[in-house]
């Protein structure tokens, strides 16, 4: 399935929620922001910096979308 626009989200009413992992903070808050700016302010983009942490997000709130890096240590 295709992931919907940013239009069809504002319709909605839904925001799509997106987690975003990565132990090297620099390259995490990037990628979160690149999504944020695509997201046109209707993207709800978390960070996460440990697979633990992701876990607890992914868990807290319907996640539609988990971007992680490839290598974490642990």
């Amino acid at each position: 399935s295709t992931l919907p626009t940013p239009t069809a989200l504002q319709a909605s009413g839904l925001p799509m929620r997106i987690v975003v992992v990565d132990d090297e903070p620099l390259i995490r808050s990037t990628v979160a922001k690149t999504i944020r700016r695509a997201g046109d302010g209707l993207l709800d983009v978390v960070e996460a910096a440990t697979g633990e942490e992701a876990i607890a997000l992914a868990q807290a709130a319907p996640t539609s979308l988990l971007v992680t890096d490839f290598q974490m240590p642990g």
